[in-house]
């Protein structure tokens, strides 16, 4: 030591101290920096392999295959065959989508369609207007109270007031008797036209023996009137009822 050096100019390590101090903390804040880097790189990677690789849960999805032909049977919610198969692989997705062969493609039948049968409806002798007939009852087998006598006389009739849904051809039936020696023809009118003329009424055996004549006219929809008139001088036969099928 010489003069010149003072008691206080003793060398010290406090500058040295503090450079270790700060050189130490700079390291550790350059340590972080780069662990937070790869900490972030890692993540990134993870996200990235995760969007790539679909889960084993997203290896089969169900798929909507749209409309079934025409008269298929829907398959259920939970048939295996109707299912996406998807590739895991980072390439685009192959769609395959499978369909039962039980399904049919053959057309629903249509159902048939039966046409609208009415019930025959009769209208009794006894309860129709009659000129120059009478209402009798003396000859077993008739329907209903009675039936008309037609008076023997050309041009006695009856009238029956038919009412109809529709206009539409019908079946009349004409149940009668008669017991005499011969036809006793009538001609038929239908709403005041002939529908047949000098229709036959032929013989039954005696008058309590009943026959039944048919015949087919249109009529029209609502009232009609369908008229027997007889055409000879024996007049027409016994008349029990008219029939409309």
């Amino acid at each position: 030591m010489t003069a010149a050096d003072g008691p206080n100019d003793e060398p010290t390590d406090a500058p040295r101290t503090k450079r270790g101090f700060f050189g130490w903390l700079r390291s550790f804040a350059a340590i972080s920096i780069v662990g937070a880097a790869l900490a972030t790189v890692v993540l990134l990677i993870g996200v990235s392999s995760l969007l790539a690789k679909p889960s084993a849960s997203r290896g089969v999805l169900p798929i909507d295959p749209g409309p079934l032909p025409t008269g298929a049977d829907p398959q259920p919610e939970s048939s295996p065959t109707d299912q996406v198969s998807a590739s895991p692989s980072p390439s685009p997705v192959r769609v395959v989508v499978s369909r039962s062969p039980g399904v049919s493609k053959s057309p629903v039948p249509s159902a048939s369609v039966s046409p609208l049968v009415l019930a025959p409806v009769r209208y009794e002798a006894e309860s129709a207007t009659a000129s120059r007939g009478r209402t009798a009852s003396d000859h077993a087998g008739f329907s209903g109270s009675g039936f008309v006598d037609y008076e023997n006389v050309a041009g006695s009739y009856v009238e029956f007031a038919v009412t109809a849904p529709s206009a539409r051809k019908v079946t009349l039936r004409i149940r009668f008797a008669n017991g005499g020696g011969a036809s006793r023809p009538m001609d038929i009118l239908v709403n005041g036209t002939l529908a047949a003329d000098d229709l036959a009424f032929p013989q039954t055996g005696g008058w309590p023996n009943w026959d039944t004549r048919t015949l087919t006219v249109t009529l029209v929809a609502g009232a009609n009137q369908i008229r027997l008139v007889a055409t000879n001088g024996e007049g027409g036969p016994n008349v029990d009822y008219l029939e409309v099928a």
